[in-house]
């Protein structure tokens, strides 16, 4: 039977905005302490799809707790949908599924959002993270979290056949990701790092490889050598600092000493 308990008749229905025209659901999970959430996807009256995730208290009620009225859109290609949300432990949400280009290829997405529901900025870009597979009519369906932290999605690729897709994917560095005989030179490799924030308190660190990842805040890194893939230096092309501007620089730059040792701007 209907659990009258939850929403007085146990059915609840509700609008994302209220000029959204198509809403549909595909995934859910359960946090803890009994909050419900949900993700999939809102059409606007502009005919644009964005990533819908919503968030339910135990009895049924929109939690105005997160994102202040429990419900987030979030844009990330042209035409977006959600189908699957996973939990980590300290709260965060990683919504993936789908987002297709203006020329209707499509792409794996994934956002991940604070306890709150505000994109997280330590999360690719802008807490959003796009992953190609093959030519053409990629999409994700479902994932989850090993218990490294890693985030696992698995779905489809389709350039002139349908094939299974399974994308695994780097969430941040830990401290526990890092052992002792890698303290001293770190390479990051193609792991969409963007936070290096933990490094900071290694006191062993004497290099570091960027390699291709965009890291949002280089200040951590003061006195460290800091390769790109070998090549020392040039940063301008991966450091994308959101505050840290002054950090910016190649080799050549008052940002490094003559051994590549990042220094702190005057």
């Amino acid at each position: 039977t209907l659990d009258d308990s939850a929403d007085r008749d146990g059915k609840l229905t509700f609008h994302m905005t209220s000029t959204s025209t198509n809403e549909e659901i595909f995934g859910l999970a359960m946090q803890p302490d009994g909050k419900l959430v949900f993700t999939g996807y809102a059409t606007g009256a502009d005919g644009t799809t964005d990533l819908a995730v919503v968030r339910l208290t135990p009895n049924g009620s929109l939690d105005t707790t997160f994102a202040s009225t429990g419900k987030v859109l979030v844009p990330v290609l042209t035409q977006d949908y959600a189908t699957s949300i996973v939990i980590q432990p300290d709260g965060k949400l990683f919504v993936t599924g789908t987002g297709y280009q203006s020329n209707g290829n499509g792409d794996v997405i994934a956002i991940r959002l604070t306890s709150n529901g505000v994109l997280d900025s330590t999360f690719g870009v802008g807490g959003k993270l796009i992953v190609p597979v093959g030519a053409a009519y990629d999409g994700g369906h479902s994932s989850t979290l090993q218990a490294d932290g890693k985030l696992v999605i698995a779905g489809r690729s389709d350039s002139a056949n349908m094939d299974f897709a399974v994308i695994r994917i780097n969430t941040g560095l830990t401290p526990q990701s890092i052992t002792t005989a890698e303290q001293q030179q770190i390479s990051l490799g193609l792991n969409h790092v963007t936070d290096v924030t933990v490094l900071g308190g290694m006191s062993e660190l004497e290099q570091i490889d960027l390699a291709w990842n965009r890291v949002s805040d280089v200040q951590p890194l003061t006195n460290v050598r800091v390769l790109d893939n070998g090549d020392a230096g040039y940063l301008e092309t991966l450091v994308a600092p959101a505050t840290n501007s002054t950090w910016l620089g190649d080799k050549n730059a008052n940002a490094f000493d003559g051994d590549y040792r990042l220094q702190a701007p005057s």
